[in-house]
């Protein structure tokens, strides 16, 4: 990346951060599937939201009320089942441990470090399968060994 296109993204990014709390980055994987994220909530003892496998359009006023909700205190953003984020169906809020990453967020690690705790958003498939479950079909988010918690 050219460093002057960093610099101007990174200063932006810490203006939204300073006016908002946070703000969310998208990008593409190595796969060509959207990833959403977090940065900032890092700065207020929270841990930072991954959304995978939804474009901007669906994914980013998800990550957006979540965030909200935790900036406003009414998320504390602990592992759990989440309502009223996708219309017709739940969400979990699962742990996020580096080490299982295949992905990089890389506005986060070059502002905090590679030691951010993090919390993924994952949705189920049209007929309510998780990733973890083996007849899950949705294939724009990554499929997961195991129940992650």
């Amino acid at each position: 990346m050219d460093p002057q296109m960093w610099e101007w993204s990174r200063s932006e990014i810490e203006e939204r951060v300073q006016a908002h709390g946070y703000t969310v980055v998208g990008t593409l994987d190595d796969a060509g599937r959207w990833l959403l994220y977090t940065v900032g909530l890092h700065v207020r003892d929270l841990p930072e939201l991954v959304l995978r496998g939804l474009p901007p359009d669906i994914g980013n006023p998800i990550i957006q009320d979540l965030a909200q909700r935790a900036v406003g205190g009414t998320d504390d953003l602990a592992c759990g089942l989440r309502e009223g984020l996708i219309v017709g169906y739940s969400m979990y809020l699962v742990p996020s441990a580096s080490s299982r990453w295949d992905f990089v967020l890389g506005a986060v690690e070059a502002m905090y470090g590679p030691d951010v705790a993090v919390m993924q958003l994952v949705w189920p498939d049209h007929d309510c399968a998780w990733p973890w479950d083996a007849d899950y079909s949705a294939r724009s988010q990554p499929a997961m060994e195991e129940r992650p918690f």
